[in-house]
């Protein structure tokens, strides 16, 4: 069982992290729209070598949301590159950034 003390000093490496989530646009049914979320893909895999997206997660049977970005970067940088996303910039997607508090090192599983 986690003590009181260990799970403090867990939490007091705690730090922030922008968090998107994106859901479908209003122009969510273009006729590019499948080559638009190919290249917004692309994106994601090239922030992710990059170190600037910590985990992405799609989330295909859901007519309200299409994902979620944990970002390793600052919020003001994470609008720079939502803005040079093709899909975003075209209406296919849409998204809300939060800050969240996480703990460095997490991953999935």
């Amino acid at each position: 069982m986690i003590t009181d003390d260990a799970m403090l000093a867990l939490l007091s490496r705690s730090r922030g992290y922008p968090v998107c989530v994106l859901r479908p646009g209003p122009a969510a049914d273009r006729e590019d729209r499948d080559r638009l979320l190919w290249e917004h893909g692309r994106l994601n895999c090239d922030l992710r070598e990059r170190g600037l997206l910590a985990i992405t997660l799609r989330i295909p049977e859901s007519p309200e949301l299409a994902g979620v970005g944990v970002y390793g970067c600052e919020p003001e940088r994470v609008r720079e590159l939502l803005a040079a996303d093709g899909a975003i910039a075209a209406g296919v997607l849409s998204y809300e950034l939060y800050d969240a508090q996480g703990i460095p090192g997490d991953a999935l599983p």
